[in-house]
């Protein structure tokens, strides 16, 4: 039996991603979600006990799969790796990350601003540690590469480039055609799209 509502329970928020996605928060409805699972909306309430409640987990997923993702990437580098190494390592990480968990990174990234004031207090110390993430990665890039000095700024910039790949990029589920992708995206960052 828990099985089965651990199961529900991913499906609801799958579903809420899926809409929160196309729909934002304020046109996704609970009423919705259940609809598209052919349940009843006060089911729901078994396993959230508000729309507020299944946002904050969207959000923590949207960033926590994405962070998981770059964690992952990093881990295969050497100890010799050069922070340049690091950071192309954080880029693939992370646009990995993005395309593979889409409808939850999208959800985060159209919803977070549309969020009730207690639903982003809730997850703002999941933002914030990935955040202070790429904080450390950018300021680790300033004497190796000659990054630019701003910091906040550079690390915003790099954050909405990679972020807004998912809402133009046609994925495929071709993995040859993602890594050449991954790697224009790579060479554009740390090269210049102007020599």
């Amino acid at each position: 039996m828990s099985d089965e509502n651990g199961n529900m329970r991913e499906r609801i928020l799958l579903e809420a991603a899926r809409l929160l996605r196309r729909h934002g928060y304020e046109n996704t409805t609970l009423r919705d979600i259940a609809k598209n699972l052919e349940i009843k909306a006060g089911s729901i309430y078994y396993h959230f006990s508000s729309k507020e409640d299944i946002l904050i987990e969207v959000l923590d997923k949207g960033i926590d799969n994405v962070f998981s993702s770059v964690k992952k990437q990093m881990a295969l580098l050497s100890k010799e790796a050069s922070p340049r190494d690091f950071l192309v390592a954080a880029i693939e990480g992370h646009l990995r990350g993005v395309f593979q968990y889409g409808d939850f990174s999208s959800a985060n990234i159209r919803t977070y601003r549309q969020a009730p004031d207690q639903a982003r207090q809730a997850h703002r110390k999941h933002r914030k540690a990935y955040s202070d993430f790429w904080h450390e990665i950018i300021a680790n890039m300033q004497d190796d590469l000659r990054f630019p000095e701003d910091i906040e700024t550079t690390q915003r910039f790099l954050m909405n480039a990679l972020n807004v790949t998912v809402e133009w990029y046609d994925w495929q589920d071709d993995a040859e055609s993602f890594d050449r992708f991954i790697a224009v995206i790579t060479g554009n960052i740390l090269n210049g799209i102007v020599n």
